[in-house]
Order: structure tokens, then C-alpha cells, then sequence
């Protein structure tokens, strides 16, 4: 099936659910133009569904068998290049194969630990360890991972608070609430204390009577 029924919904679909060939309407969906207002189109049964499935499916196979294909013509091109060579160059060879092997899974376990600190270190700060994702291109260099994180920190910290802000600003601006505006604390604080102190009197009036 062609994977871009989903942008065009007036040519044929997949096998046995199509609407025929031709550009006509999108099986009742849409005419031949002005495809692009319509980026999805909408599976009407489950064969219809499944046939999309298993075409997508086939295309990712075939792009991962192509991606072995190449990785396969690689090693035997170097195979072949390696037959050729003399015993030191050989010797060399190896050696650097080793030497980049090892440089990968000493990086691997870097990352690893790099992923783990950062994460600790979110949750002390209080912030969310979800957070992480964001130092994934940073987790493999050290050196620099302490400023990589103040300055992804501070920026989130930055962005809450203007979200903070933003959602009390709104807040005050509801219909209803005393004045179109919100009361300062001071406010608020003073219209208790005036209460309080209406309440004392009215009982040692009382008190009197």
C-alpha cells in the first residue's frame, strides 16, 4: 500500500478495500483536491486497517534488511582489504578494533552513569527526574555536565515560574472575583485583623448590657 494515503485519500487504497484506481473521491471522504486539509485518513474496517499495517511493516523491514545489506558489503569490503594486508598492518588493525570496541563501552558505561547522577540530583533539587531526557546528548561528556545542567535547570525553573505567573495573572482577571482583581496579602491580612477586632468589641458591649 502506498504510505501516502495518508495525505492523499482520493487515489486507491489497499488491496481488496481500495476504491479503485483513478482520482476519484477518497471512498466517500473527499474529493481529488485539497487533500492537504485532510493530513490522516481514517480506517473504515479492520482489513482495511491491517492491509495499511503490514504495508508499513513491509517498508520498515525492507529498510532494515537494506541497512544489513550495506553493514554486510561493509565488513566483507574490509575483509577483503584485510586478506591483503601484511602481518604488521594486520597486527595494527586488530589492534585499533579492540581500541574502538573498548572506547564504546567505556562510553556506554559513562552514559550509563552520567544518566544515573543527573537523575539523583534532580530529585534533591526538587525537580522532576522525567527532566533527564533532556541531558541525553550530554550524558557521554563529562567534563561539561555540571554547566549543562545548571543551565538546563535554571531554565526550567525560569519557564515554571513565568507559567506560574501567567496563571495567577489570569486568575485575578475572572469574572467575579471581588473587584476584577485579586487582594495582596497585606489586604487580606488587614480585612482578618478589622474583623477580629469588630468581633472584640461587639462582645464587651455586650458584656456591658
Amino acid at each position: 500500500m502506498n504510505l501516502q494515503r495518508f495525505a492523499e485519500g482520493g487515489e486507491g487504497s489497499g488491496e481488496g478495500s481500495g476504491s479503485g484506481e483513478g482520482e476519484g473521491s477518497g471512498e466517500g471522504t473527499g474529493t481529488g483536491e485539497g487533500k492537504e486539509d485532510k493530513p490522516f485518513k481514517a480506517f473504515k474496517t479492520e482489513d482495511e486497517f491491517n492491509s495499511w499495517f503490514d504495508s508499513a511493516y513491509d517498508k520498515r523491514f525492507e529498510k532494515a534488511a537494506e541497512n544489513l545489506k550495506a553493514k554486510w558489503e561493509k565488513e566483507s569490503k574490509e575483509k577483503k582489504s584485510y586478506d591483503k594486508m601484511t602481518d604488521a598492518e594486520k597486527a595494527e588493525y586488530d589492534f585499533n578494533q579492540k581500541q574502538e570496541k573498548l572506547n564504546q563501552r567505556e562510553q556506554e558505561v559513562t552514559v550509563k552513569e552520567n544518566r544515573a547522577n543527573i537523575t539523583n540530583k534532580l530529585a534533591e533539587d526538587g525537580l522532576p527526574v522525567s527532566l533527564a531526557k533532556a541531558f541525553a546528548p550530554a550524558f557521554a561528556d563529562t567534563d561539561n555536565l555540571e554547566a549543562t545542567y545548571k543551565e538546563i535547570t535554571e531554565g526550567f525553573r525560569e519557564a515554571l515560574k513565568q507559567g506560574v505567573d501567567k496563571a495567577l495573572a489570569d486568575s485575578s482577571k475572572t469574572p467575579g472575583a471581588g473587584g476584577g482583581g485579586s487582594k495582596s496579602t497585606g489586604e487580606t491580612f488587614a480585612q482578618e485583623r478589622n474583623k477580629q477586632s469588630k468581633g472584640a468589641a461587639k462582645s464587651i458591649w455586650d458584656t456591658v448590657k
